[in-house]
């Protein structure tokens, strides 16, 4: 009889840095898309189509605004299923993009962001990395390198406690690599 385990974590981008900036940008071009046409219509329309005109402008603004905001609320879910991780990117909470799905045992290399894991990280040659996490000053960090389609690929990721036992459990072989490789570059 097998044991069906499952565990599921979401973690919400906090708005720092370029997540920061992105959204100033952005609120920056509503404002202009809004003001410097209207400002234009009023000066240069004829009075009788003011109005409308300011309507299209406020509409047009008001769907530019509901395409491109929800791309500022951003959510990353984490699932374990049995032995595969479901690495997911949730928008506005409501468009999933499943980004990773794979089985645990394939990561070479799997850890506990540290210091000493930077200088292991730093020689590292990677093709795609996946910034899955809050910020880098969360609490706890987990990194994992694992190959998909012959590309080397890395994830940063927040584990529970609970995923953080399964993750030992089904990829014990993986956190021996990382403890290997961090006395090389320690």
């Amino acid at each position: 009889m097998t044991q069906n385990t499952f565990c599921e974590h979401i973690v919400r981008q906090k708005c720092q840095g370029k997540f920061l900036i992105f959204r100033i940008l952005l609120i920056s071009l509503y404002a202009a898309l809004l003001i410097l046409p209207s400002f234009a219509i009023i000066l240069f329309a004829p009075p009788n189509l003011i109005v409308p005109f300011l309507l299209v402008i406020a509409s047009v603004v008001f769907l530019i605004f509901k395409l491109t905001w929800k791309l500022t609320c951003l959510e990353y879910e984490y699932q374990i299923i049995d032995d595969t991780i479901i690495f997911s990117k949730i928008y506005n909470r409501s468009r999933r993009k499943c980004l990773i799905e794979m089985p645990i045992r394939a990561f070479t290399v799997l850890g506990k962001y540290t210091h000493e894991a930077e200088g292991y990280l730093s020689h590292l040659l990677v093709d795609k990395s996946y910034l899955l996490i809050s910020s880098f000053t969360a609490e706890s960090i987990y990194f994992g390198v694992f190959e998909a389609d012959g590309r080397k690929c890395i994830v940063f990721f927040e584990p529970t406690e609970s995923s953080e036992m399964k993750l030992r459990r089904f990829a014990a072989s993986a956190m021996r690599a990382y403890e290997r490789e961090i006395k090389n570059y320690s």
